[in-house]
């Protein structure tokens, strides 16, 4: 994930790998404006809920976050195969999720959109080559919220 977002022109780090502390990854998107990532990528795909620790988990990446960004916007992401919340679980605040389905879409635009380049000089590519190509696949700021997460809910 943060590979990807560099492509798409974040600034992007991985706080937990760095200072253990924090989510998987942290896309900064705009002035005061992130993409909080955690993913769960080791989850059967059989699995029903996201379970109370991994909800727990999360808590403490917004709690983090809001420590130390204070008052700036955040899309909360969490990686995962449901969107199913446990019924002894409950987030307290807005997450949104990323199903395989959606990841293997995002994946997929991201290599359309590499490809968009390759009879491009780099020297020659502008701003705007790179916005037109980001909007044709659908991977624009936007575009995340609108075409690869979903809300969490609970049954």
């Amino acid at each position: 994930m943060d590979y990807a977002g560099k492509i798409l022109g974040f600034d992007c780090q991985s706080p937990d790998k760095m200072i253990r502390k924090g989510p998987d990854n942290l896309w900064k998107v705009g002035h005061d404006k992130y993409i909080m990532i955690e993913c769960k990528s080791e989850v059967k795909d059989t699995r029903r809920y996201i379970h109370k620790s991994e909800v727990g988990q999360m808590e403490n990446h917004c709690g983090w976050f809001e420590e130390v960004y204070h008052d700036a916007s955040v899309l909360r992401i969490m990686a995962i195969v449901t969107n199913n919340i446990a019924p002894d679980a409950n987030f307290s605040h807005k997450v949104f999720i990323l199903r395989k389905k959606n990841l293997k879409k995002l994946k997929s635009n991201i290599k359309k959109f590499i490809q968009e380049f390759k009879n491009y000089d780099i020297k020659n590519v502008t701003e705007s080559v790179i916005d037109t190509a980001l909007n044709r696949n659908f991977l624009g700021e936007r575009n995340i919220w609108e075409d690869y997460v979903e809300e969490s809910r609970k049954e």
